[in-house]
């Protein structure tokens, strides 16, 4: 690092020499950015840039898994254009989240006929799992984009969960619902048929009760014996047993 300056408009421009030694705190960068398993450690110094006058590169890290520390950055440059990709994430370990939230401009230059301004390749891990990932990255950087040497056109949609998929998936549930309220109109009749039954024996005792139950015998000759002749109580007592049974129905 071979120093910094305060602009006029109070923000801090600084020129890249290593990460490791570069000042904290810079919205300016001058000179080519390499961030590697050397220096990733220091990634938390780039957390203000704004601009980059130089190449950007993420090469052979070991340890990032995003990109965080760029969310601040808008625009990358390159005044002494060598016919280099400006933006590279090449070659990382770890490496499978890349968001730029604030970068809503081209880099400069942006010559005619170079596929892809930002290129991604050999990562070890799967930054792109689709055509939509990849579009909506290249939308949002307003850049275009080479993964794995591909432009995003050029890679697999994603896949679509067809119609029938979900038909097997809702059928079981509707099966089971017709089988309990089969179940449960069984049990219904079932029990209907028991109460008819029921309350058709029960109509049987009351008649039966409704007669007379006892035959009184006067015996002259002798002392009055009274002798009682019950007819009707085991009809009875199979009437309170049933009227206690309803009750529990």
């Amino acid at each position: 690092m071979h120093g910094f300056r305060e602009r006029d408009d109070g923000e801090k421009a600084c020129l890249f020499d290593d990460l490791s030694s570069m000042e904290s705190g810079c919205q300016h960068l001058i000179g080519d950015v390499l961030i590697d398993s050397k220096n990733e450690k220091y990634t938390w110094k780039l957390e203000n840039v704004t601009n980059i006058y130089g190449e950007l590169a993420v090469l052979g890290t070991v340890e990032l898994t995003n990109v965080s520390f760029l969310s601040n950055l808008r625009h990358v440059a390159v005044l002494n254009w060598d016919g280099q990709t400006l933006i590279r994430f090449n070659g990382n370990k770890r490496l499978e989240q890349l968001f730029l939230p604030k970068m809503r401009n081209r880099p400069f230059p942006y010559p005619d006929g170079i596929n892809g301004i930002i290129e991604i390749k050999d990562n070890e891990m799967e930054i792109f799992k689709s055509q939509r990932d990849c579009l909506l990255f290249q939308k949002l950087a307003q850049t275009s984009i080479k993964y794995n040497m591909k432009s995003c056109d050029k890679l697999p949609k994603a896949e679509v969960t067809t119609p029938k998929t979900i038909e097997t998936t809702t059928k079981e549930p509707e099966e089971t619902a017709s089988k309990v309220i089969e179940t449960t109109t069984q049990k219904v009749e079932e029990t209907t048929v028991i109460i008819d039954t029921l309350e058709s024996e029960e109509e049987e005792l009351i008649e039966n009760t409704e007669r007379p139950e006892e035959t009184t015998v006067i015996n002259v000759a002798t002392e009055p014996t009274v002798t009682t002749t019950k007819t009707g109580s085991r009809f009875f007592n199979f009437f309170l047993f049933l009227n206690g049974f309803l009750f529990f129905l």
